[in-house]
């Protein structure tokens, strides 16, 4: 805190940075409010653009074509509604890693086109064709588009889609059998994998609704919302893209919150930079490490975990039908896969980050039709079941400026999965990547060397004299700012007293500690011991919330409400039974499925 006023401590942090060689770049654009700007903001408003050296650079290489771009706000970092908004790319661990950020009084298409038009003038250049991942509003693609032109692919979070239709449950008249029906249905609409099939149930399912009075209101929603622009939410309009959620952005705003915040709202806009900086260096610490040694990732964890449960796959479910290239292998329930060796692969490094070392093969080098591997970025079980056994020559090209895979293969239906988690230990190691620059915008130099320079610059040391000219220098600084503004004087004294006092201090700083040393061995994170207290006995009887019980359909729930959108079926809710439900062996509820959600008419 530099000074009491928030604004004024803001602004000097502003200043402090133009004048540290460290961060003598990483403020774009500082508007208060009060202030006229050469951009397209009101007098009020204000903004606050932050992106190092390093941050640019390495966005140059996250942000090519065909790469995916989050960008988000979010709120609860000051007492004046200020959001921030974080640009990120996802680098090739598969871990996001921000751009730039942005403070601002307002988080409409006006603000985020200023903020993406300073991006754009910082980088030298426009990111084109990349593949926009947002929340559920308008703000941000129609922003990107005006900047930075149309995205390949625009795309929303499967989560923030799901939360929004939990929420609007409560459009649906009936009992939570009903909602749960309902709701389980769009999961399996969201996920089939073939267009066709997809277009037919989104058709039923409409109509359905609108014959029920009690899910009307729902449909009318649903039609409103969701129904006219399905390819933003589908999964058969983003197989091959390898792009399923903006998670990234919400773990690294909860990092920020709960880590560097520790939990807290901050009233002050600069604690709040100032925890942002924090979480940057220590995110420049972690990229660096990445370079220079690699690093395990949930990602790496998630390949080694395929290729154990690849294991379970029997040498006769594998199939080969053309050598080195394309490859049929058969699931647990009788389903088919095509395993397809691709062309190039688009990096010129031996080594890629999220690789298998055992199979030696990393995420591009092969593809399948199962929703596992068209989904995420990861190399699915039956590709290690395929190299294991047939050891394919592996004949795709190296090609540093290819783009992904924008093909979208025929996926079933029945894929299956396995979860991102492995305790075993690293032994890949990153390479890094040469970024070319822009024509005096951005320092030419590697990623690694931005790092190192932002980092050791912050730490530079200078011999004695320098220092004492530099503070010759500050002082006819100061000496001529009071003369010329004499109103500035109470500040200027206030703190020279407090400098003064600091440097007497360590004029005649003893031979001797002032204090003694701590004699204590007691390891700094231990806990304080717990004072007795007052424990409740009785259990606090909990109320079931609907929307929260409601759990993601399984396999054969998602082929049974498919079916039952065609005809005259039965659906059973899984859902427990509720409170006073006395009946032992009620496991689930059943209501009718008569081109509606409502019971019997």
């Amino acid at each position: 805190m530099r000074h009491k006023n928030d604004a004024d401590s803001v602004a000097a942090w502003v200043a402090h940075t133009k004048q540290q060689e460290a961060t003598c770049n990483i403020v774009r654009f500082c508007k208060f409010q009060g202030e006229d700007s050469d951009y397209n903001l009101n007098k009020m408003d204000f903004m606050l653009v932050i992106a190092s050296d390093s941050q640019l650079i390495a966005g140059k290489q996250f942000c090519a074509p065909m790469h995916e771009i989050c960008m988000d706000s979010t709120h609860g970092l000051n007492a004046y509604d200020f959001q921030l908004t974080t640009l990120l790319g996802i680098d090739k661990h598969g871990e996001g890693f921000p751009i730039a950020f942005c403070y601002s009084s307002h988080v409409d298409e006006r603000s985020m086109t200023v903020f993406l038009q300073v991006v754009k003038e910082a980088l030298g250049t426009a990111l084109a064709d990349v593949v926009l991942m947002t929340d559920d509003t308008e703000v941000y693609v129609n922003a990107w588009c005006a900047v930075m032109g149309p995205p390949a692919y625009r795309l929303l979070c499967v989560w923030h889609v799901d939360r929004a239709w939990r929420k609007n449950l409560t459009r649906i008249k009936g009992g939570s059998d009903v909602k749960t029906a309902v709701y389980k249905t769009l999961r399996s609409l969201m996920e089939i994998p073939d267009r066709d099939t997809f277009d037919v149930k989104l058709s039923e399912f409409l109509q359905s609704a609108d014959d029920d009075t009690n899910t009307a209101d729902f449909a009318k929603y649903f039609r409103h919302e969701y129904a006219y622009r399905c390819e933003l939410w589908a999964y058969c309009h983003r197989l091959g893209l390898h792009v399923h959620h903006n998670m990234h952005l919400e773990a690294m705003h909860r990092v920020l919150k709960h880590v560097h915040l520790n939990g807290r709202k901050v009233k002050r806009l600069d604690k709040s930079i100032e925890a942002l900086m924090q979480f940057m260096r220590a995110k420049l610490s972690d990229r660096l490490l990445k370079l220079y040694k690699g690093k395990w990732t949930r990602h790496v964890g998630g390949i080694r975990k395929r290729h154990q449960a690849s294991g379970h796959i029997q040498a006769d479910a594998c199939m080969c039908i053309e050598d080195n290239l394309v490859y049929m292998v058969q699931g647990s329930k009788g389903e088919m896969y095509a395993v397809r060796q691709a062309q190039s692969v688009p990096h010129q490094d031996r080594v890629c980050q999220l690789s298998c070392t055992d199979c030696n093969v990393c995420v591009h080098t092969f593809s399948c039709t199962c929703m596992d591997s068209a989904l995420r970025n990861t190399i699915c079980k039956h590709v290690h079941a395929v190299v294991q056994k047939f050891s394919p020559v592996q004949q795709c090209t190296r090609d540093g400026n290819s783009v992904a895979c924008t093909e979208q293969p025929t996926v079933s239906s029945d894929h299956e999965e396995v979860e991102d988690t492995c305790p075993a230990m690293p032994t890949d190691v990153g390479a890094e990547i040469s970024c070319a620059t822009g024509p005096g915008i951005l320092p030419s130099m590697s990623e690694s060397a931005a790092i190192l320079a932002e980092m050791t610059a912050r730490h530079k040391k200078h011999d004695v004299q320098s220092n004492v000219r530099k503070c010759d220098e500050m002082c006819m600084s100061i000496r001529a700012t009071i003369r010329s503004h004499p109103e500035l004087a109470k500040v200027g004294m206030e703190h020279l007293t407090k400098l003064q006092c600091l440097l007497t201090v360590l004029q005649d700083k003893p031979d001797i500690p002032r204090l003694p040393p701590t004699e204590n061995n007691e390891p700094v994170n231990k806990k304080a011991m717990t004072q007795r207290h007052f424990v409740r006995t009785s259990k606090t009887r909990k109320v079931r919330n609907p929307e929260k019980s409601m759990t993601k359909p399984t396999h054969e729930e998602k082929e049974y409400l498919l079916s039952a959108l065609s005809g005259n079926t039965t659906v059973i809710s899984q859902q427990p039974p509720m409170d006073h439900d006395y009946a032992g062996d009620v496991i689930g509820h059943t209501i009718n499925f008569e081109h509606s959600y409502g019971g019997p008419q």
